[in-house]
């Protein structure tokens, strides 16, 4: 059985093989250095020959500081019409909002007005002046566009300030530009406020005017109103309190005037008990309040008791002494009667009296009682309008207020965005950066020349060296027989090498057939190399030996004979039986090698 002279490996994994690793990159670039060296140069040179033919750009760049309020010289007291700034808690969206106005289409078409940018054909083709350029005009649009696209603002992290750069060809018009890109952005900023204000005044001028007018209105109306319905210029509340305080002192009256007026019929009523056959018989509070009666009523007493006696003594009615008596008491009785009469018609008098007084306290009290239900029904529609005439005149004073403070505020000119450090003239360029590009264009280079390697490498499937032999036939390498290249038989590693008909040509001294060096020079380095590759071929199945072995190659001239007569004559030089066989049809040379004569 034939068995060639490699050792099949066990085939690697699709992952493997497709692998790429670090030491891959490595062995393609040491391989294929002379591919990857020129691309990375070819790279290079092309990005420094573009680098350095691109326009050079400049920037410049100013800072400005944003303040949430402007200057108040009047004092806090006095608020302007118009605020310049935002609240505290609007901070970030106003700086936010004013970094967008630097940039708005609006501020930019001033730039352009201002400097005619449009015109200038080395602003829009972004040119040094030292360019040639063709002339040029476009839109203001346009041109306020291309100015928008250079300019950036960079807000300063924690602080009110940010950053305001613009990148142009020419150095001097890039601070030109700056300069009146900031000039007019403040200066709007100013006249927005002074626009605004003056529209807030004169807006206030003219509602103050009508204000005015509906107070004036109102007031009269109400004056007509007290003149119409008979009121007082003192409010009413006040008359409200004024009539409770009278009804109280009326019903207080008229209380009183009728206990008065009850005892006064009490009294009455009790002299009109008094009977004229026994006038002796008086209410006590009537004899102790008449002296008079008292007296009279002591007569009367005294006579009836004369009489009496004078009965009691026998008598007779007729009787001059009794007839005196009774006459005495008659004449009693008369004037007692009378008094009683007189006191009664008195007593008749104060209770008429007192009843007048009730009846005209009643009606007072009904009176005021009536005048207080008609100030109820008369402070409705004299509230709504008292009310209308405050609202009136607290709506005019602030509208006047405002309108004077606004007039104040229109004739300051404080604005609350300042330029902190203005635009420099740029010294050096910021674009192209050279070094950079160069590094960048080297690092591009490497990576397209290690493609380009890599990409040789996995195309080229030919066998240079015993790694390619092992990787991509997944054999085991068993040796390296050394070429020999001179006539001493010195054999040479990678040295100077010659082609094979010279080689032919050379023959060895002591033989004449290279491929017995083995024989012939056992010290040199072929003969080593052969029993290398013996050692390996003996050691790879110790316990089963190679019978048979297949010396072959791809292509005529690789050296077939020279190694199967190398590695026969080390195999018997071991002692071992060999017989090599020449199976070469076309160009058989073993029996040339060996059938020599010396």
């Amino acid at each position: 059985m034939e068995e060639d002279l490699f050792d099949t490996a066990p085939a690697g994994t699709p992952e493997e093989a497709s692998r790429i690793s670090a030491g891959t990159l490595w062995r393609a670039l040491r391989k294929n250095w002379y591919l990857t060296l020129p691309i990375m140069i070819a790279v290079v040179v092309a990005v420094t020959f573009r680098t350095l033919s691109e326009t050079k750009i400049y920037r410049t760049q100013a800072s400005l500081q944003f303040d949430i309020q402007a200057a108040r010289p009047l004092g806090a007291e006095v608020q302007a019409v118009v605020e310049m700034g935002a609240g505290v808690q609007f901070a970030r969206e106003y700086y936010r909002t004013q970094h967008q106005i630097i940039r708005s289409m609006r501020v930019s078409l001033a730039v352009v007005r201002a400097l005619g940018l449009n015109k200038d054909a080395h602003f829009i083709a972004n040119k040094p002046p030292t360019a040639t350029v063709r002339p040029l005009e476009v839109t203001e649009e346009r041109a306020a566009n291309i100015l928008r696209g250079r300019i950036r603002v960079d807000p300063i992290e924690d602080s009110r300030l940010a950053v305001i750069a613009y990148e142009d060809a020419d150095p001097a018009r890039a601070q030109r530009v700056l300069r009146v890109l900031l000039d007019t952005y403040i200066q709007q900023n100013l006249d927005y406020v002074r626009e605004s204000t003056e529209a807030a005044v004169d807006w206030l001028t003219t509602q103050g005017k009508t204000l005015r007018n509906d107070l004036e209105t109102s007031e009269r109306s109400l004056h007509d109103y007290k003149f119409k319905n008979n009121i007082l210029s003192v409010s009413l509340n006040d008359q409200t309190n004024m009539l409770r305080s009278e009804m109280e002192a009326l019903n207080l009256a008229l209380t009183g005037t009728r206990t008065l007026r009850e005892k006064a019929g009490a009294r009455r009523a009790q002299l009109l008990k008094v009977r004229a056959n026994d006038p002796s018989k008086l209410p006590a509070s009537e004899l102790l309040a008449s002296p008079l009666l008292q007296t009279l009523r002591g007569q009367y007493i005294d006579a009836v008791s004369d009489r009496d006696s004078l009965l009691a003594s026998g008598k007779g009615r007729n009787h001059p002494d009794v007839k005196s008596a009774s006459a005495n008491i008659e004449s009693a009785r008369d004037a007692l009667l009378a008094e009683v009469r007189n006191i009664q018609g008195a007593a008749d008098h104060d209770f008429n009296a007192l009843s007048r007084e009730v009846a005209g306290l009643s009606r007072l009290l009904e009176g005021a009682k009536k005048r207080a239900l008609e100030l109820n029904l008369l402070s409705i529609e004299f509230n709504r309008l008292h009310r209308q005439k405050e609202n009136n005149e607290k709506l005019y004073s602030l509208v006047l207020e405002r309108s004077k403070e606004g007039q104040l505020t229109r004739m300051l000119h404080f604005n609350n965005i300042h330029v902190v450090d203005p635009a420099t003239l740029p010294k050096s360029p910021v674009r192209p950066r050279v070094p950079l590009n160069i590094a960048l264009g080297a690092l591009a280079g490497l990576a397209l020349g290690l493609g380009a390697a890599m990409a040789r490498e996995l195309f080229d499937r030919s066998i240079k060296t015993p790694i390619d032999l092992e990787r991509d036939l997944k054999t085991t390498f068993l040796g390296l027989l050394p070429e020999v290249d001179e006539v001493s038989q010195n054999p040479s590693y990678g040295g100077n090498k010659i082609s094979r008909r010279e080689r032919r040509k050379r023959q060895f001294q002591t033989s004449g057939n290279p491929e017995l060096i083995v024989h012939d020079r056992p010290a040199s380095g072929v003969a080593e190399a052969a029993r290398a590759i013996r050692t390996n071929l003996l050691f790879m199945a110790p316990d089963k030996p190679f019978r048979t072995l297949l010396v072959t190659s791809g292509a005529p001239k690789d050296g077939k004979t020279m190694v199967a007569c190398c590695i026969s004559v080390a195999m018997a030089q071991a002692g071992q039986r060999v017989l090599l066989v020449d199976c070469d049809m076309r160009r058989p040379r073993v029996h040339k090698v060996f059938c020599r004569t010396n």
